[in-house]
């Protein structure tokens, strides 16, 4: 018989010794060498974090996968009524491509050129996505995802993009067709899930964030903060009290509400401003690549237009992370990147792949090296809301990233991807408006699990006791006709127009008397009112799983027509819709080339002398269809500067309240 001890044999009668080692426990207990020890449970990732967190990190995944098969589904279908020129034209995808090549660049990391099959005739489709855009890479047969990518450059003939890294190694050939699509974040969501899940937020400056944000501590409501008193003379009242809010220490989280117009990108330059003046470091983020070149554009204008002590923009500005042409200067001027190229071309050429393996492996560890050195001299860093990019750079540093987190267009980007940025930061500054139109989301499911909610709108509505909302006031773009209807509908009535917009007319700038019955600033073209033998002249007619109404197109071109023969460059006109199949009708029939024709969603952030819309739906059942959604309303009508027309139906409008409640506006036209 063995000298080791045995455990207790199963049977035993529960009387002497046996019973001391059988007693009841109310802790799993294992026989270990004569002993019974505690089992060790295994340690729930979620446990520390807020139990409404928790319910969210189990909830996000679900929901963006239901937004990612909704797409490809709705694509699908697109596709069965639609030819790939019309697709490519509603900026939906980008096709007929062959892979060129598929290198491993010392900068951009795994880059693809793509081949576009030639075409002899038609418009250039090729910028449907623009520079940093983030896009998804699948086979054009069967719309699988190949990869999660960025655009770098694109021309008639040729696309290239860098493949992120959480995507991969998925194989790419000569013989496959791809097509690229928007990319709907799901690379950007299962980072942030493992983020999360592998507990790594427990190390980050931010975790008392996450306490703050779902109640698990309580919300500072402070409302009295000290007003900063160095900031520029170029800000109005409501803006000083913004960025005064932004600097206070004391508010773990600042929202700040620009409407349109009110100089909401300038706010955010002058926060960066005064935080570098302190010497404080910051991150600042946005969406896209052209939002964030918007905010670092502006904050060099700043400090060029006053010189900083020791503060140098191109110094500052060079560190950014997440897009390879804003590291490229940092990277190549370093002495180091003749060393990383060599290392690059020989993972280049024909050696063995578990070769090529270790040299990548030490390649991106000398790559990284270089971009840390870059990125301690710096005191901001630009990037885009790319968590993955984010996070690298945060583990790089060993959780050392940046005290401040500032992001602009924040009510653009959706909860559960903000939030592996934000928890990188002790303080964050998050500056849109929600009640613009937020990221589109196509899922039902999503939308009522919130997934079209920003962190930032749910913040603000959620905490708006504590007054962490600051509303810029004072609005420098629209005459303050067209400003008031979306001051009372969303705004709390609390917009002003800056005295030199307030009156401005298109007599201002056109041939137009100033009394003219045109002069005005909002009008309206009631369809209802052209009828034949009793019919209406003007119904909507279904196409391509959009909608069109012919008779609207019309009226649009005679009154572009007019506003050209009155001294209105057509540079200053927009025309715009909520349908893509209304937008193909009116190009189609426009003579005007330099007029901008687009969708109300595409041309979000764009402003305008003048905005024809086209509402378009007119059916007996008064379905609106997209115009149910109120901030689609909102951003349509304050692209306008001087003059907004509507051309629709009455009858329809009567039908929502929005709607309703701009037909009664007595300054309008019927």
């Amino acid at each position: 018989m063995s000298d080791q001890i045995q455990p207790p044999l199963k049977g035993l009668s529960a009387s002497g010794s046996d019973a001391l080692l059988r007693r009841k426990t109310s802790t799993p207990r294992e026989w270990l060498g004569g002993r019974y020890a505690k089992l060790q449970k295994r340690k729930d990732p979620l446990a520390s974090y807020p139990p409404e967190f928790r319910a969210k990190l189990k909830e996000w995944p679900k929901l963006l996968q239901a937004e990612i098969d909704e797409s490809v589904s709705h694509l699908k279908e697109l596709r069965e009524v639609s030819d790939l020129p019309a697709l490519e034209d509603r900026g939906l995808l980008l096709g007929n491509l062959r892979l060129v090549s598929d290198d491993l660049h010392p900068i951009t990391g795994r880059t693809v050129v793509l081949r576009r099959a030639p075409s002899l005739n038609g418009p250039d489709r090729s910028k449907i996505f623009r520079t940093g855009a983030p896009v998804t890479i699948r086979d054009a047969k069967t719309l699988r995802e190949i990869a999660e990518c960025v655009m770098l450059a694109s021309s008639r003939k040729e696309i290239k993009i860098k493949i992120r890294p959480s995507s991969g190694s998925r194989h790419l050939d000569g013989d496959t067709e791809y097509m690229l699509t928007m990319s709907q974040s799901s690379g950007a969501m299962h980072s942030v899930q493992d983020f999360f899940l592998q507990n790594k937020v427990v190390d980050t400056p931010g975790v008392d964030l996450l306490g703050y944000a779902f109640r698990a501590k309580n919300m500072p409501s402070i409302h009295n903060d000290r007003m900063i008193a160095d900031l520029s003379d170029e800000l109005n009242e409501s803006q000083r009290r913004a960025v005064s809010a932004a600097l206070n220490k004391k508010r773990p989280f600042v929202t700040i509400q620009g409407p349109p117009g009110t100089g909401k990108t300038r706010v955010v330059a002058e926060i960066v401003r005064q935080l570098l003046r302190r010497k404080m470091k910051t991150l600042v983020c946005a969406p896209s690549n052209v939002a964030t070149d918007k905010v670092m554009s502006e904050v060099i204008r700043l400090l060029d237009s006053e010189k900083l002590e020791n503060i140098d923009p191109d110094d500052l500005m060079q560190g950014m992370i997440s897009d390879a042409e804003t590291i490229e200067e940092a990277i190549t001027s370093n002495d180091k990147y003749p060393e990383l190229c060599d290392m690059f071309d020989k993972m280049n050429s024909p050696i063995d792949e578990e070769d090529r393996g270790k040299m990548k492996k030490e390649a991106n560890k000398l790559k990284w090296k270089i971009i840390k050195e870059s990125y301690k001299k710096r005191l901001a860093i630009f990037c885009t809301l790319t968590s993955s990019a984010i996070q690298r750079l945060a583990q790089k540093l060993n959780g050392e990233l940046q005290p401040n987190f500032l992001a602009d267009e924040a009510a653009q980007a959706s909860e559960p991807v903000a939030w592996a940025a934000v928890v990188q930061a002790k303080r964050c500054i998050l500056a849109g408006d929600h009640a613009q139109l937020p990221s589109t989301i196509l899922s039902l499911d999503a939308r009522k699990g919130n997934l079209d909610v920003s962190l930032m709108e749910r913040l603000a509505k959620e905490f708006s006791n504590t007054n962490i909302n600051q509303l810029l006031t004072v609005q420098y773009r629209m005459n303050e006709k067209i400003m008031q209807w979306s001051s009372t509908e969303f705004y709390e009535s609390r917009l002003v127009a800056a005295e030199e917009v307030s009156q401005i007319t298109l007599s201002d700038i056109s041939f137009i008397p100033s009394d003219s019955p045109l002069n005005i600033p909002l009008l309206m073209i009631n369809t209802d009112l052209a009828k034949e033998d009793g019919k209406h002249l003007f119904r909507e007619l279904s196409s391509q799983m959009s909608f069109k109404n012919p008779g609207e197109a019309a009226l649009v071109i005679r009154y572009v027509d007019v506003l050209k023969s009155i001294g209105i460059s057509g540079k200053e006109i927009a025309v715009i819709s909520p349908y893509y199949a209304q937008v193909a009708a009116i190009r189609s029939i426009i003579n005007a080339t330099d007029v901008s024709v687009n969708t109300v969603d595409s041309f979000q952030g764009q402003e305008r002398e003048v905005v024809v819309f086209s509402m378009v739906r007119h059916n007996p059942e008064q379905v609106i269809g997209f115009l149910q959604n109120e901030r689609r309303l909102n951003v349509a009508i304050t692209r306008a500067k001087r003059q907004f027309v509507l051309i629709g139906s009455a009858r329809m409008m009567k039908k929502n309240r929005h709607l309703r409640s701009l037909l009664r506006f007595e300054i309008f036209l019927r």
